[in-house]
């Protein structure tokens, strides 16, 4: 038994081979799953990187004894005594993750052409400190790479400096760009445009995950260029873009074909303009807010996420995030336009989740009313924090309905389907957060009185779902209230009105 492949290291000093029989150094020495374990130990890289003599050889021997194990190289910078090490071991290289300078790119571009059979893992960054040369930049710029040389290549990270369509081998299976803030990667100083990150992803069909971080937009089409056919991505699972322009993005969102599973998620701190919509006209290009069963908004006082999903199956769904600094006078028409952008007979399920402290400015009975009417089909509603304008606008309808289902002559019904809003709601969830207790008592005879007039309308609840949280004015320890005999009446007094009925009083 190889006893030395079951011993992890933990510095180098952990073992010292000369202070055991030949025997076993015999055994460790043969043993090339220890040797990988010490390279894995941080100090053994850094003391090579740093040109130390003896780190150097430490490094050297290690690597050699761990063959043909697979290893994972990780440092700061590759510098050339490093460089030189490692190219005599490219085939057991099966993560490679680097922070490079001008010339230390050319050698790392020799290893991609020369191939790397077991990499894998390819994270290419730049070193912020050591400003990129228009001949440096033209290095990966003008790399290409081969399936053959990176058969096995599955994941590539690369600053938005050293990204080029060359780059771009089949078996590619996670795209990022991204990762470096400095001028080089960043602004136009950055050399690759949409031509080239079109012609990449056209090179690599077999992409699931793809994500542009910050700084990562692409320069626009170049001069005279016309801009692609629209490229379909029918093995993307998720897609990302973080702080991304909104010009960038509508660029992107016109030329790509979505698969309707895929997971989209956007965020931007750009998005909202003063004066302009709250939610940019780009994202009207998304193909998957349409096909979505269910929607999700949550608003706070510092950013407002969308996400929308298709629960039952978690096929298709969009997660968007915006920074609303800078906006907070505009955000009372925000549910408006988020209705008017994402209205859909196909939504069955809708969540919605409001500040309490901002529901009074952007959610009121008449932005309620929008919002639902946007949404014919729902028949799952999860509102929270202040759900009164909910089953206001609930019951003013419905009093209209039940008027006009009154005059209805002929007792058809007509006038119930014509006039009952959210007809098809049959699961309701209310997050409740009220004061003690006159607001308490005055939602519980709101609800009973809408569920009366829904039930009476045949357009009953199967479950209803009422969470009342954090009852202000209510101190723990009063002993005459009885939290638990106040849930249970409650429960009583609204059973008729639905199938199922589930309360919850929280302090």
């Amino acid at each position: 038994m190889e006893v030395f492949a079951y011993i992890v290291p933990t510095s180098c000093r952990a073992l010292n081979l000369l202070h055991v029989c030949r025997k076993w150094r015999y055994v460790a020495i043969k043993t090339p799953e220890f040797w990988s374990d010490l390279l894995r130990i941080p100090a053994v890289t850094r003391a090579a990187v740093r040109g130390d003599p003896n780190g150097i050889d430490r490094f050297r021997t290690f690597l050699r004894r761990s063959a043909p194990i697979r290893i994972a190289f990780n440092a700061s910078c590759l510098p050339l005594h490093v460089s030189e090490v490692i190219g005599a071991h490219l085939n057991q290289i099966g993560g490679l993750k680097v922070r490079v300078g001008g010339d230390e790119a050319v050698a790392l571009c020799s290893w991609l052409r020369e191939g790397m059979p077991v990499l894998q893992e390819l994270e290419i960054f730049h070193k912020a400190t050591c400003p990129l040369e228009p001949a440096d930049r033209n290095v990966f710029h003008s790399l290409t790479c081969s399936d053959a040389a990176l058969p096995r290549l599955r994941t590539l990270r690369v600053s938005p400096a050293f990204f080029g369509p060359g780059l771009a081998v089949q078996s590619l299976h996670t795209l990022h760009i991204g990762g470096c803030s400095c001028d080089d990667c960043r602004g136009d100083a950055k050399a690759y445009t949409l031509e080239d990150l079109f012609s990449f992803l056209k090179r690599s069909p077999s992409l699931s995950s793809i994500k542009f971080s910050l700084g990562s937009e692409p320069l626009h089409w170049p001069a005279g260029s016309s801009p692609v056919q629209p490229i379909a991505l029918s093995a993307l699972k998720n897609l990302t873009f973080e702080h991304y322009q909104v010009d960038s993005l509508r660029d992107m969102l016109s030329n790509l074909i979505i698969p309707p599973t895929a997971i989209v998620r956007v965020t931007s701190e750009n998005f909202t303009q003063e004066g302009g919509p709250y939610f940019p006209s780009s994202l009207r290009k998304l193909p998957l807010p349409w096909d979505l069963r269910s929607l999700r908004v949550v608003v706070s006082s510092c950013s407002c996420d969308l996400l929308g999903a298709n629960l039952r199956t978690e096929a298709g769904r969009i997660k968007i995030g915006w920074k609303t600094l800078g906006v907070l006078g505009r955000r009372t028409e925000l549910f408006r336009e988020f209705a008017q952008l994402f209205a859909s007979p196909a939504v069955s399920r809708l969540h919605i989740s409001v500040a309490s402290n901002l529901y009074p400015t952007c959610l009121d009975r008449a932005r309620m009313a929008a919002l639902l009417g946007a949404f014919p089909q729902l028949t799952f509603l999860r509102v929270g924090r202040k759900c009164h304008d909910l089953f206001r606008y609930l019951a003013q309808a419905e009093e209209g309905a039940k008027s006009s289902a009154g005059g209805d002559k002929a007792g058809s019904g007509s006038g119930e389907a014509r006039g009952v809003p959210c007809r098809h709601l049959d699961h309701l969830i209310a997050l409740w957060s009220v004061s003690w207790e006159e607001e308490f008592r005055t939602s519980c005879d709101l609800v009973e009185k809408t569920l009366a007039q829904r039930a009476a309308l045949g357009s009953r609840l199967s479950i209803l779902d009422l969470r009342f949280r954090r009852l202000y004015g209510l101190k723990p320890g009063q002993g005459e209230v009885d939290l638990e005999e106040i849930r249970s009446g409650l429960v009583r007094r609204l059973r008729p009105l639905a199938g199922m009925v589930v309360v919850t009083i929280e302090m």
